[in-house]
């Protein structure tokens, strides 16, 4: 069998498919090696590196601690927490299969955009049974806001447009865990203020009503709101790189969507579905700014693949290496 090269967190950094890999400068990536005799081992071309070979239980800590906290949390249901143990042995037993080797990769030093390359090797001056080239990133900090957004109810209290999953902090956290690994992209908070829409004759003219006296109404057709969005971004303090603003539903063209991104707006909307524990729409409307600003044309859906953060109607979050190091972080 051909040695290669595989993931033990997704999504955490390694391209297969481009066999290369991106590392955070002075973070870590652990990644299995399949098929490799004892007498190979990792080089680094460059030495920008540092690599570690871990023994199973070494390489695997991370995430059996993660299912053994989910155990005792759920120590109150039996069903879920044999569930839970189940699920444990299923993925213990999946990492495991092949009989890989666990190695634990380091970005000591920057390198440049051409990285270095990661061969396996009896040493260094024979040919590589199989290499990876590696760019070793600095993170790149930028401020979001997360905003969600109140409108007046028939007796003209402010309520939340949305009905559910608007804490900003823990949407936050959640992006971060998609943007972060694949890209060292780190965003912090600007504002995660209420955003109201009361513009009560700019509602009336969205909805095509004659009296000032309206509501906002559950969906949200962008098009016809966008404007009033800007004006919030505009006035925004303090203001953030990029501002999602989090609604009820939403429409655009009349067409049902999860999420929406003006990338002249610098502003996103995304829906109550939109931001489900299953669901990356937030990460994925991100794409849309950040690999527009990179690239200098709309950083599109792409549904080659449903593994990728930019198809539409999956669970993907992969971000091809290519892309990270041609638009979303040049910081190498």
């Amino acid at each position: 069998m051909s040695i290669r090269f595989g993931e033990v967190l997704k999504g955490s950094g390694l391209d297969l498919d481009a066999q290369a890999m991106i590392l955070p400068l002075r973070g870590s990536n652990v990644i299995k090696v399949f098929d490799a005799a004892p007498d190979l081992t990792l080089f680094d071309d460059r030495g920008i590196l540092t690599i570690k070979e871990l023994d199973a239980a070494a390489a695997l800590s991370d995430k059996l601690l993660m299912y053994q906290l989910a155990v005792v949390l759920s120590m109150g249901d039996v069903g879920a927490a044999s569930l839970m143990q189940l699920k444990m042995g299923i993925e213990m037993g999946l990492q495991l299969a092949g009989k890989p080797r666990f190695f634990q990769i380091t970005g000591t030093t920057l390198g440049g955009e051409a990285g270095t390359t990661l061969r396996v090797a009896k040493d260094r001056k024979s040919k590589a049974a199989v290499s990876l080239r590696v760019v070793v990133l600095r993170p790149r900090p930028l401020k979001l806001s997360i905003r969600p957004v109140q409108v007046r109810n028939d007796k003209g209290n402010l309520v939340f447009h949305c009905e559910r999953n608007y804490d900003a902090k823990a949407l936050l956290s959640r992006i971060n865990a998609v943007w972060t690994p694949k890209a060292n992209l780190v965003f912090s908070p600007a504002s995660l203020d209420p955003a109201p829409l009361d513009d009560q004759d700019a509602i009336a003219k969205a909805i095509g009503s004659t009296t000032s006296k309206v509501t906002v109404p559950p969906i949200i057709e962008f098009d016809d709101f966008s404007e009033m969005f800007q004006k919030l971004r505009d006035k925004e303090k303090p203001k953030g790189d990029f501002t999602i603003f989090l609604v009820h539903r939403l429409t655009h063209g009349g067409t049902d969507t999860f999420g929406t991104t003006n990338q002249k707006g610098g502003f996103a909307l995304v829906s109550d579905s939109g931001r489900d524990d299953d669901q990356h729409s937030m990460p994925h409307e991100i794409g849309h700014f950040f690999g527009t600003l990179g690239k200098g044309s709309l950083y599109g859906d792409n549904n080659t693949s449903d593994d990728l953060l930019m198809a539409q109607g999956t669970d993907g979050t992969k971000v091809p290496f290519e892309d990270v190091i041609h638009f979303f972080n040049k910081n190498f």
